[in-house]
């Protein structure tokens, strides 16, 4: 299992670095294709319109077939994407690019975290869950330094070509760690032998109706919504804060940025390592309401070790509820239910970035980063507060029950 949890989330960090070195190299591709700023930047848009869109393919697919041989897929098509923007001269051939790499990676994040939701029990899923929270958060850390390093030495082609060995790599290397495992999964057998498909499975357009109807599928979703909003709102207009209220240029933002990071990483892995201890309902709520408190505090900070102490804070209370968060979210629905309802979960974050980005710069422009913040806080606060009173499960309350039979 060690094996393969290691090739899964290896996987999962190469789709991540795939993203985040884009931000970096968008004034080269400008120069290299001769486009503006903004046209490069529809590389960023295109990425992520088409995984939003495959993202609800794939997961009942992979519901139907099985996470693992898609996520073997992904790899090889993830090196395709790769060497197509290695090879091209053209603006539209990069674009097709990215729009493949959005297929690859919008099943890279759907089927890891259905997979290790399969692979381990619910009051264990914590543990396995702040790893792939630490892992999004060494992506977000590393990614775009470690691209910009490179592309500044070789030229921003070449870190597609790394990266085209790597998937590579790793498909070859998940063939030989879970080639064992893959195969259809979560089908019946008719009279004559052959397999019969759930009927929500075999409907995936009911089966996403059925999880906006039913009151806790539905929760789960704002949850989602609420959870991206709060994060998206404070990390999108941190940087303007700073230069803005404190004189900071960007140089002066890197270790600011650094202690983010690093307390991103460490809270991933003690919160999903504690959540097992306190259960994860427990930890999200608090953790939820502990940083609206975080958040409202903002008007206070007004010198550098404040800063520190936001970010600080901030980034250990965020990414603490990461893996708990994510276990809660696969036990809201069956197994065979779970890589569709993953993938809508996807989606709705998607949306909360979306409109949290676009409200966080409305409130920043009018009234400064503290509204911001209170917004965030706000969005944190009722994400409490849902966790709190409105998630309902048996599975929930078992968990309750190991961990008080722990104490």
């Amino acid at each position: 299992m060690k094996l393969v949890l290691g090739a899964l989330l290896t996987l999962l960090l190469l789709g991540q670095v795939d993203v985040q070195i884009i931000s970096p190299i968008i004034p080269e591709l400008s120069k290299f294709f001769d486009v503006n700023i903004a046209t490069a930047g529809v590389a960023v848009t295109v990425y992520s319109v088409v995984g939003a869109i495959w993202a609800l393919v794939i997961g009942p697919l992979s519901d139907r077939f099985g996470r693992l041989i898609f996520l073997q897929l992904a790899a090889v098509v993830l090196a395709g994407a790769c060497a197509l923007a290695y090879l091209t001269q053209f603006f539209s051939m990069f674009l097709l690019s990215r729009a493949i790499a959005g297929i690859a990676g919008a099943t890279i994040s759907v089927c890891i975290i259905a997979q290790i939701a399969d692979m381990f029990p619910f009051e264990k899923r914590g543990k396995a869950m702040g790893l792939v929270g630490a892992v999004y958060a060494i992506a977000a850390v590393g990614g775009a330094p470690v691209g910009a390093l490179i592309a500044g030495q070789f030229g921003w082609s070449m870190l597609y070509a790394v990266a085209f060995f790597i998937a590579l790599f790793l498909a070859a290397s998940m063939y030989f760690t879970t080639g064992k495992q893959m195969g259809p999964r979560n089908t019946t057998t008719n009279p004559d032998g052959t397999p019969r498909l759930s009927p929500k499975i075999a409907n995936p357009l009911k089966e996403y109706r059925n999880f906006i109807s039913q009151s806790n599928t539905r929760n789960g979703l704002i949850l989602a919504v609420l959870i991206s909003a709060t994060a998206t709102a404070v990390v999108t207009y941190l940087g303007a804060w700073l230069a803005a209220d404190f004189s900071m240029q960007p140089g002066q933002m890197a270790p600011v940025y650094l202690s983010l990071g690093v307390s991103t990483i460490a809270g991933s892995l003690f919160g999903g390592w504690f959540s097992d201890k306190v259960g994860k309902q427990v930890l999200v709520g608090t953790t939820s309401i502990f940083l609206a408190v975080v958040l409202f505090c903002t008007i206070f900070v007004s010198n550098i070790i404040g800063i520190y102490g936001f970010c600080i804070s901030g980034g250990l209370v965020i990414a603490m509820r990461e893996g708990p968060y994510q276990a809660l979210i696969t036990e809201l629905v069956k197994s065979e239910e779970r890589g569709a309802y993953i993938a809508l979960k996807s989606t709705a974050a998607k949306t909360g970035i979306a409109v949290a980005a676009s409200i966080g710069g409305f409130l920043f422009e009018r009234f400064g980063f503290f509204a911001v913040a209170n917004f965030a806080g706000i969005c944190s606060l009722i994400a409490g507060l849902i966790v709190f009173r409105a998630l309902k499960m048996s599975s929930l309350q078992a968990d309750d029950a190991i961990v008080q039979g722990v104490k």
